[in-house]
């Protein structure tokens, strides 16, 4: 994983050009694509969330690998989906931290955001804790937290699940705990809404279309060409 910072960009979302933090790029073996009515296209992986609709409790968001032909997405209709489980490895983007409701266009569909990385104190973090571990053989360490988009955390846990570190892995969810029940779902739903409930992951490729905004200028480029333009 890559993380690319930005200062000097914004992106279009729906209320507008937005800041965002930056670009991190990723490597994955599988991936979605959907081909729409006209004739267009995205390539997502399976957990990435597109807008298809709004509620009382605010907008609505599902991953791509619960989307089916026939959907709308940002006023596209899905015609086409087509699932590779395994492909040559690829690379993945996601835009860092966007304003105002992490959420923007790419390739003309709304995308959500659902990374929040400052990963300058996660590697502060890790390069102050790791020495002192490393000094014995007993030593563990314990690392808890809800999820929050593709991380350092997301790594983690999929490194683990995949038993390719020394980690291991451990889900807890709000069944798990014998105070929640289905009466507290429902008035947790109606107070945070289902996005907040249940946060979800997402990346996009490279070739995705995105509209930035830089000294009063609108252009649009690929996610990949904007990380080579911040670099």
């Amino acid at each position: 994983m890559k993380i690319i910072d930005n200062t000097d960009y914004e992106v279009l979302t729906p209320s507008g050009y937005e800041n965002f933090s930056g670009i991190k790029e990723t490597t994955r073996e599988d991936n979605i694509k959907f081909i729409f009515t006209d004739d267009t296209n995205i390539i997502v992986t399976p957990e990435h969330r597109f807008l298809v609709g709004k509620s009382s409790n605010g907008k609505i968001f599902r991953r791509a690998n619960k989307i089916k032909l026939g959907n709308t997405l940002s006023n596209k209709i899905v015609k086409n989906k087509i699932i590779n489980t395994k492909t040559e490895s690829n690379l993945y983007y996601d835009l860092l931290n966007v304003e105002n409701g992490n959420i923007y266009y790419s390739s003309n569909v709304v995308s959500h955001n659902c990374a929040f990385v400052d990963k300058s104190k996660y590697d502060d973090f890790e390069d102050s804790v790791m020495p002192t571990l490393a000094t014995s053989k007993k030593s563990q360490i314990i690392q808890i937290s809800t999820p929050n988009g593709f991380n350092h955390f997301f790594n983690m846990w999929t490194e683990a699940k995949k038993g390719i570190s020394g980690y291991i892995h451990f889900l807890v969810t709000w069944k798990d705990i014998d105070i929640y029940d289905e009466e507290w779902k429902e008035q947790e739903l109606k107070r945070v809404g289902p996005v907040k409930f249940a946060r979800n992951y997402a990346c996009v490729t490279g070739d995705t279309l995105i509209d930035i905004k830089v000294n009063d200028n609108e252009i649009s480029l690929t996610v990949e060409e904007l990380s080579l333009f911040i670099l």
